[in-house]
């Protein structure tokens, strides 16, 4: 009966503490000084990269960005990109670093090292990616902030992403079946 008790009150103190490290998640709305809703007008240095019609989101190249935007843990990461909706609000960030094949190393230890760090910071994935074999990753849900780490691998090469996205608008795209 010990035991169990014992196991229950492990496995409701792992709960709680998930739900803890979302809230920070949550708290913190975004990515380091970039802020979840932020209005694209109080941002310098973008460059229209692509749009999407059906979905209504516009993706610009943070051009020239700070270097502390430009790194997740001790990861330098080569793009930034930022989605606005259609009130040019950010709704997403996209870091991107691609790694040629002969980088593969690089690429593995860098994505073990981002993903643990995660899990040490906000906790277990609440949910694992991966439509195919070129694509793995996890992924946390916050109430109002879901990030996704990232891995795709191509015949050249492969990219590790880290995704920051309004979960207001990850929960339209799903409602309305994208």
């Amino acid at each position: 009966m010990k035991k169990i008790i014992l196991l229950t009150v492990i496995l409701i103190s792992q709960y709680i503490l998930q739900a803890q490290t979302l809230e920070k998640l949550d708290e913190k709305n975004g990515f380091k000084t970039l802020k979840l809703g932020t209005y694209k007008k109080d941002l310098n240095g973008l460059l229209f990269n692509s749009q999407d019609n059906i979905k209504k989101y516009y993706v610009y190249e943070y051009m020239n960005p700070p270097i502390e935007l430009s790194s997740v843990f001790d990861i330098k990461f080569d793009k930034l990109y930022l989605m606005f909706d259609d009130s040019n609000k950010l709704i997403g960030i996209r870091l991107s670093k691609k790694y040629t094949e002969k980088m593969q190393k690089i690429f593995l230890d860098d994505a073990l090292n981002i993903t643990l760090k995660y899990i040490s910071s906000i906790g277990k994935a609440t949910y694992k990616i991966g439509n195919n074999s070129t694509e793995i990753g996890q992924g946390w849900k916050g109430k109002k902030v879901r990030l996704e780490v990232k891995t795709t691998s191509q015949d050249t090469g492969s990219e590790l992403t880290v995704h920051y996205f309004s979960e207001s608008f990850v929960s339209k795209m799903l409602d309305n079946g994208f």
